[in-house]
């Protein structure tokens, strides 16, 4: 993923990040995420008070735990369609639910009650992502394709003349002391992202990552909180 950033010449700090559709959907993802798979992602390294223990306990608990559930509770996935084109993290999603209706196909259709009893209907969830509206995965939550900007507080908003006059405005900074940089995001940031999501407490940023401008302004913004 890409993100176009507007930082100052002087300090490097970052004001705000022109985003694409595809980072917005993996940050509205992180709302999706099953409790379990979180502290998976973040190596049992999640921040999260005692849930790591809990995790622990789970993956330890052979002699109290039936099989099928420890591996729900410690690898929960998705329920089907909600799992974004693209994500970063991964995260696994079920499988889409298939149904048998005993109606004929004329009633299903037109939703009436079937009296004829001819044949059983098979159908299958549709995923609401799906431009098709099929079964198929894949999808992102937004309406269409277009350009997002995200301030230092995790707003975000549609860029348009207005929001980005607006923003540059409200900097108090000339615009000869400002400039825009492209930057790439991958997993590693993305976990850092999510982690530094999950707990107002500062973080520490791993090698590869450390001197990404986008995580440096979420950084300074999660420090604000604690």
């Amino acid at each position: 993923m890409r993100a176009n950033i507007l930082q100052s010449k002087h300090s490097g700090k970052v004001k705000y990040a022109e985003i694409g559709e595809d980072m917005v959907d993996l940050l509205f993802s992180f709302l999706t995420f099953p409790l379990g798979s979180i502290v998976k992602l973040l190596s049992q390294d999640s921040s999260l008070g005692c849930m790591n223990n809990l995790y622990t306990s789970v993956l330890t608990g052979d002699s109290f735990i039936l099989k099928d559930h420890k591996k729900k509770l410690l690898d929960p996935k998705l329920p089907p369609h909600f799992k974004c084109n693209n994500l970063l993290l991964k995260v696994k999603e079920s499988s889409t639910r298939s149904f048998c209706i005993d109606w004929c196909e004329r009633c299903y259709k037109n939703s009436i009650k079937c009296s004829h009893r001819q044949e059983k209907v098979y159908v299958k969830e549709i995923n609401p992502k799906s431009a098709r509206f099929d079964s198929g995965n894949g999808g992102g939550f937004m309406k269409e394709s277009q350009r997002f900007m995200l301030t230092e507080k995790l707003d975000i908003v549609p860029v348009s003349t207005s929001s980005s006059v607006g923003i540059v405005n409200s900097l108090m900074i000339p615009l000869t002391k400002l400039e825009m940089k492209e930057i790439t995001f991958g997993e590693d940031e993305a976990l850092e992202l999510l982690r530094s999501c999950l707990t107002s407490k500062e973080f520490s940023l791993i090698p590869s990552v450390q001197k990404n401008p986008l995580l440096v302004m979420l950084k300074s913004f999660f420090v604000f909180l604690s």
